[in-house]
């Protein structure tokens, strides 16, 4: 059984080796970002104000602008930066204790989608933020932000290819684009979240119900996108062309 990943160890080693001013200062920031998440996810980006934050944080607003001074949209980029940090550190667990105990194509990554759920199940409000600010990014002119959100998943995307490009060349996936691929991997666990935003946002986080749902979803869309929406039988079939 694969468990939830331990993303945080590697920033509490760090933060033991701060001073206590720093730790002090980098505390303040997470609460003032964790602030910042919540407003935004319940007010919407655009409608947030730095002085909502602030209040939601307890911190004056000038102090905010101590440590964001273009204000929100230096929150926004350090809360799409440290998600990133945290998706990328989470792949990169998931493949290589995979390596180091020789687990199949089918066994690593089936332990991603579940890794990847349970991340997005202890951090639901960063999701639905982050989510809905880059689908909304993608379709925008903003350059500055649209650049910096592809430059930030481009790495972990580069890293999960790879991966998939060396199971093509042994032979255990079909060969595509592997970056391509990986793209549309992530886009169907967005799609999930998003789904599940819709359906469970009002439910209560403490109901297993919806924890039940979280392990069904880890099992049916590992086994969706190993192996499509087709039965057995119509896979076999002879597929015409329309």
């Amino acid at each position: 059984m694969w468990r939830r990943l331990p993303i945080s160890n590697h920033v509490n080693a760090v933060m033991e080796t701060l001073s206590r001013k720093e730790r002090e200062r980098l505390s303040r920031r997470r609460a003032m970002l964790d602030a910042a998440i919540e407003v935004f996810a319940e007010k919407g980006y655009e409608s947030a104000s730095i002085e909502e934050v602030a209040l939601r944080a307890e911190f004056g607003k000038g102090t905010l602008y101590l440590y964001f001074p273009k204000g929100k949209e230096a929150m926004l980029e350090a809360i799409l930066k440290d998600l990133a940090n945290e998706e990328y550190a989470l792949v990169e667990q998931v493949l290589e204790r995979a390596k180091m105990q020789n687990r199949s194509f089918q066994q690593t990554f089936r332990a991603l989608i579940q890794a990847y759920l349970n991340h997005y199940d202890h951090k639901k409000d960063h999701f639905r933020l982050v989510i809905k600010v880059l689908n909304r990014l993608m379709l925008s002119d903003e350059s500055a932000l649209k650049e910096l959100a592809l430059s930030l998943k481009a790495k972990t995307i580069s890293l999960f290819a790879s991966f998939l490009d060396a199971a093509m060349r042994k032979g255990e996936i079909r060969n595509f684009q592997p970056e391509a691929l990986t793209h549309i991997i992530f886009g169907n666990l967005h799609g999930y979240i998003m789904y599940d935003v819709v359906v469970h946002h009002t439910t209560n986080k403490g109901d297993p119900q919806l924890k039940s749902s979280l392990a069904d979803a880890q099992e049916w869309l590992s086994s969706l996108l190993l192996h499509g929406i087709c039965t057995e039988t119509t896979n076999k079939a002879t597929t015409r062309p329309l």
